[in-house]
């Protein structure tokens, strides 16, 4: 049985692991260009959606968030992606503003091999864990997550 650490303690793993985390992810996706990792998280969303756990396509806007990119930057490379058949852009009907951005049957396909290479490394990843332990691990970030956003929607001070 692990000890159990001080709250101060947890945080301090959460931030070393958030940098292990960046730290293999540019590692990993050095091997993909931005574009086909723009694909993949749209196909990520599109699944998500599918299996109902996500409501709506991503913005262009919600996209540059995610990818931690400028919305001019992103904008060009989606407007690439579109020229080229791997995407399609379309006005959202509730905000006129926003533009959804979906995936084509081309786009799809390319993204699989991204989200494929995601997969292996995740499975290396939580090798460590049992399959009990990996599903209290994915609970406990889940009920984590929700926490930190409700609080930082009660307090008026959503972290981006």
């Amino acid at each position: 049985m692990m000890n159990r650490l001080s709250d101060d303690a947890i945080m301090r793993e959460i931030d070393r692991l958030s940098h292990v985390l960046s730290r293999r992810r540019r590692a990993h996706d050095s091997g993909f260009a931005s574009r086909d990792m723009v694909l993949a998280f749209l196909a990520s969303n599109e699944d998500a959606i599918a299996a109902g756990l996500a409501r709506r396509p991503f913005t262009q806007t919600a996209l540059a968030d995610v990818m931690g990119m400028r919305p001019q930057t992103i904008g060009v490379m989606l407007a690439d992606l579109e020229r080229e058949g791997y995407l399609e852009r379309a006005v959202s009907d509730s905000d006129r503003r926003a533009y959804l951005v979906k995936l084509t049957e081309k786009g799809r396909r390319r993204s699989e091999v991204v989200r494929a290479a995601w997969r292996e490394d995740a499975a290396r990843v939580f090798s460590c864990f049992d399959e009990e332990e990996k599903g209290a691990f994915a609970n406990a970030l889940v009920k984590l997550n929700a926490s930190i956003d409700c609080a930082d929607k009660r307090s008026g001070s959503v972290v981006q």
